[in-house]
């Protein structure tokens, strides 16, 4: 076998995806383990028939004590030429392209040089609903299934759609069903058989399925029957929060329409969540107004849970131009006691909104009272407050934004803002 390439290669090709991609990272870690559990980890949708549509085995690891392994996966996909090795079953993928559903590229090979070169076309829509690649290499050929990362550079084999015919087609997505069993029958990359079906299934679980960006699995042993069991470790509740510190990000945002305000905050939340961020929605009836909440992952800032939040609006099609940010604020966790606990206001204003903490108690205003904080802010750089004019100056005629800013698609009076009703 090339020992240049893999299952997970490393390919020079045009990346483009406008779809929104769910991410995740897998861990799989070891629960002080006494002897050595082999894992073996495949995606089994139910297209898998073993024969035209072939698993592999994505990953095979050994695990002891609280040994961990941890992979990124996400909700792309991509076709590729697969080679299988006659001798062992093992999968290396050469040339492939990112395929959103709905669309279908055409594998050609070019003979009239040596070696031959095989090509995809540009992903084109179809009138299917799977994304899809047509054969038009002149002969069988086998083609993977899987997903891209690390920006389209990786590519990363789950399935083989084997002997695909001159001018059949092979579809390239898959439902992500990743499923997990103690064996060390095979080896990683290595074409999986139906024989698999014979051995207990240590836990199976479609990743869409699993709400925010971590899937953690833990691995145990029965000390009394030696029986390896794996189960899914839940995140915390967003407002349920028990650890000594939390963060959260309020905001109200602002659609243009009663109508579309239940769809447009799932939509936003589904990004979010596949982002890590945990969500609290508050509805206020037939209104044109929602409220979120957002607690945030580790090393997120209350801006970056904003710039999330607006991505989210702006890659929504239903309600891109149709809302904009009314208002926010932050808070931090100071304490937390049974049915008690303490939070300490964030001011956008702050340093602490960017993420940079400061000593003092007042988050606010940085450890320093308001006056303070005005004082050594004040717009004329001479430390000294600016006070109001007793006579209000003209109004300076209005300019619109032209939606450069990280408002500009969502904040009110921009371009894209929400529009006005006579």
């Amino acid at each position: 076998m090339d020992s240049d390439y893999s299952s997970k290669q490393y390919i020079s090709h045009s990346y483009i995806s406008t779809m929104a991609i769910v991410e995740k990272t897998i861990s799989v870690t070891a629960d002080n383990l006494d002897q050595k559990v082999n894992l073996m980890m495949a995606f089994m949708p139910p297209t898998v028939d073993f024969d035209n549509v072939v698993p592999i085995a994505w990953q095979v690891i050994s695990l002891k004590g609280t040994d961990s392994e941890s992979w990124k996966w996400n909700s792309s996909s991509a076709g590729s030429r697969a080679i299988v090795d006659p001798n062992n079953a093992t999968v290396i993928s050469r040339e492939y392209k990112p395929i959103n559903v709905g669309r279908s590229s055409n594998m050609t090979q070019d003979k009239t040089v040596r070696p031959p070169v095989y090509k995809f076309s540009a992903p084109t829509t179809y009138s299917g609903t799977n994304a899809r690649v047509v054969n038009q290499s002149g002969a069988y050929a086998d083609i993977g299934a899987g997903f891209v990362t690390d920006n389209g550079d990786t590519f990363n084999t789950v399935l083989v759609n084997r002997r695909v015919a001159h001018t059949a087609e092979a579809f390239v997505d898959y439902e992500p069903v990743l499923t997990i069993w103690a064996t060390a029958d095979y080896a990683e990359d290595q074409l999986l058989d139906s024989g698999v079906k014979t051995i207990p299934t240590l836990w199976s679980r479609n990743l869409l399925t699993i709400t925010g960006a971590q899937v953690r699995l833990a691995v145990s042993r029965d000390k009394t029957t030696g029986a390896v069991s794996i189960k899914l470790q839940s995140a915390p509740s967003a407002f349920q929060v028990s650890a000594t510190s939390a963060t959260v990000y309020k905001v109200d945002l602002a659609f243009a329409s009663p109508g579309i305000v239940q769809n447009g905050v799932s939509d936003i939340a589904k990004l979010l969540i596949g982002k890590g961020y945990s969500l609290k929605y508050t509805a206020k009836g037939f209104d044109t107004e929602a409220h979120l909440e957002l607690v945030l992952p580790q090393k997120v800032s209350c801006n970056d849970a904003e710039l999330a939040v607006i991505a989210a609006i702006n890659t929504t099609p239903t309600i891109y131009g149709k809302v904009f940010v009314k208002g926010h604020s932050g808070a931090t966790l100071l304490k937390s006691e049974t049915h008690f606990e303490t939070w300490l206001d964030i001011n956008p204003a702050s340093p602490r909104w960017f993420g940079v903490i400061t000593d003092g108690p007042n988050a606010a205003f940085d450890g320093t009272n308001g006056e303070a904080f005005a004082q050594a802010n004040a717009e004329d750089g001479t430390g000294e407050i600016i006070e109001e004019s007793e006579e209000p100056e003209a109004a300076a005629p209005v300019t619109k934004a032209k939606g450069n800013g990280k408002f500009g698609s969502v904040r009110a009076g921009s371009r894209r803002g929400i529009p006005s009703f006579d």
